[in-house]
């Protein structure tokens, strides 16, 4: 049984793929999908052209256990975790025109990445951000990247405006 016990993303889907060894194959092969809120699903495996059999649960949001049943046989019970997705929540930008226009410094409203400035211009960024496990963020502008600091759910960086061009925050997770 492939994968066995799995951690998924959210929204990913599950292959399962059962395989048989001896002169005997089974002629039916079922999943029973058990799910946290004791929910369950039994769904049949077809035979693929290598004689394995597979069935795709699609967009797993949930924690899951599944065993397979290919009559005599039964297999443990195995377990599907599931982690959320790294997503921003709010992302804040201070922009700092060069020092020579004596403008101050301006916080732009919560959620506004867009950015218009003096080469020069400072722009702090500060990324609030949810997801399990999640290990680097930076900013991506196409042509490079700029690492950013995660630390308890919070990016914070920045990067001075050198020339016209976009960029994105990525967040990664394990």
């Amino acid at each position: 049984v492939h994968p066995g016990d799995a951690t998924l993303a959210a929204g990913d889907s599950l292959r399962i793929v059962v395989t048989s060894e001896g002169r005997l194959r089974p002629a039916t092969v079922e999943a029973e999908l058990i799910y946290g809120d004791g929910t369950t699903e039994t769904v049949r495996l077809a035979p693929n052209a290598l004689g394995a059999f597979v069935h795709t649960v699609r967009d797993v949001r949930r924690p899951l256990r599944y065993r397979i049943a290919a009559d005599p046989v039964e297999t443990e019970t195995y377990r599907v975790n599931v982690r959320r997705r790294p997503a921003v929540e709010t992302l804040r930008l201070t922009v700092a025109p060069p020092s020579y226009t004596g403008e101050a410094a301006a916080a732009l409203a919560p959620g506004v990445g867009d950015v218009t400035g003096l080469r020069g211009t400072r722009v702090s960024v500060s990324v609030d951000v949810q997801g399990d496990d999640l290990e680097a963020a930076y900013l991506d502008f196409g042509n490079g990247k700029v690492p950013l600091n995660l630390s308890n759910g919070r990016v914070t960086g920045g990067f001075t405006v050198a020339r016209e061009g976009s960029y994105r925050v990525v967040v990664v997770s394990k």
